[in-house]
């Protein structure tokens, strides 16, 4: 769980992948790094392994998968975290999951699914990477904290826009959502563009994930309320949430949790880290009931 450094804990979460005995195991994105067996959610469990990775993406889950299958003593459950960026590929400008790239294309061939990258990374996305790989190394060697996924460290006291750990480029004087872009930094006909081909390879690795019997539940977990006031980002959400109920009823799957905030109490704008990271209170709430 402490685990959180960006670049690494792919390294780390796809061996555990492959070596774990424990009975239960998570996939997930930055959202679901914190949840822990603790939750009632995980109570049919002996042990999680938390696999979810910082900016995780379509192509993450596939390679992680791929490791799962690897490994000699396979979990009997599978959950799957959710979020709406799951579903743009070539979404992370610092194409994290190329550091698999090698064994990307054999999840292809193991799950029978295609692919098409639409976008390669241009040459300012490889400089930016590389800056960012060398300042975040250097944090470690001098016992800094490591970079995390929260928006109130990428926050800039200067008026100059910059790109926060995910390569999308931030405006720091921008004080409510831009209605142009979701909160990924994407114009929806990029994320239209791309949505039929994410949600056919989605779909076929349920498909081999229960061909392979295993247990399958989604968890979705809350984004802070100005997050839907942002019409881009609110079909998103609810286009995600309707795919999934679908999928609930073609494969006889489980959902827990919510996009929605609603009126819960103990998920409302204090309960949130940031925009789109609830607190374990927030989390607790949705996942316990």
């Amino acid at each position: 769980k402490s685990f959180n450094n960006i670049y690494f804990d792919r390294i780390y979460k796809n061996n555990l992948a492959k070596y774990s005995s424990n009975d239960c195991f998570l996939l997930g994105s930055s959202q679901h790094v914190t949840l822990d067996v603790d939750l009632k959610v995980f109570s049919g469990c002996k042990k999680l392994t938390n696999l979810a990775l910082q900016g995780a993406t379509m192509e993450d889950y596939l390679i992680t998968t791929y490791f799962i299958m690897e490994n000699e003593k396979k979990p009997k459950k599978i959950f799957i975290g959710i979020e709406p960026p799951i579903f743009y590929l070539s979404y992370d400008p610092e194409k994290r999951w190329k550091i698999y790239e090698n064994y990307f294309q054999n999840a292809l061939e193991l799950m029978q699914t295609n692919y098409d990258e639409i976008k390669k990374i241009d040459d300012v996305s490889r400089y930016l990477s590389f800056n960012f790989l060398k300042k975040n190394i250097l944090n470690l060697i001098d016992g800094r904290n490591l970079f995390n996924n929260f928006e109130m460290i990428e926050k800039k006291d200067n008026s100059l826009p910059y790109f926060n750990h995910q390569g999308v480029l931030k405006n720091p004087n921008q004080d409510k959502i831009d209605h142009d872009l979701d909160m990924t930094g994407f114009r929806r006909d990029k994320y239209l563009e791309k949505l039929p081909l994410s949600r056919k390879i989605f779909n076929d690795l349920i498909i081999f994930l229960k061909e392979n019997y295993f247990e399958i539940e989604f968890l979705i977990l809350p984004y802070r309320k100005d997050v839907f006031e942002n019409a881009n980002w609110l079909e998103n959400i609810n286009e995600t949430n309707s795919f999934l109920i679908d999928l609930k009823k073609q494969f006889n799957l489980k959902i827990k949790g919510t996009f929605y905030p609603n009126n819960n109490i103990k998920c409302d704008t204090n309960y949130f880290i940031d925009r789109s990271h609830p607190t374990l209170i927030c989390i607790n709430s949705v996942l316990n009931n």
